[in-house]
């Protein structure tokens, strides 16, 4: 068990950035997000599942990801992407 949780605090993660911390990303907020980064970084990206209550599952350079959405500090959210 404790094995399971060291394993997921290791997998790697990146952030990305929307226009506004202070309002909850949506799924097209995070949607539309995702693909400005991509776009601006030269990313292939394919969005593979998505569920209006639940996470976003995308393909970033033929890696995997879900999409988290939510509180990520004191006042604000974001929209972290973490290797599934």
């Amino acid at each position: 068990m404790i094995k399971d949780a060291l394993k997921d605090l290791l997998k790697k993660s990146m952030e990305i950035p929307y226009d506004d911390i202070s309002v909850y990303p949506t799924v097209n907020i995070a949607k539309n997000a995702i693909v400005k980064y991509c776009g601006e970084q030269g990313l292939d990206y394919k969005f593979l599942d998505s569920k209006e209550e639940g996470n976003i599952i995308v393909q970033i350079d033929g890696t995997i990801y879900e999409i988290y959405r939510g509180v990520v500090g004191r006042g604000y959210y974001g929209i972290k992407c973490r290797v599934l």
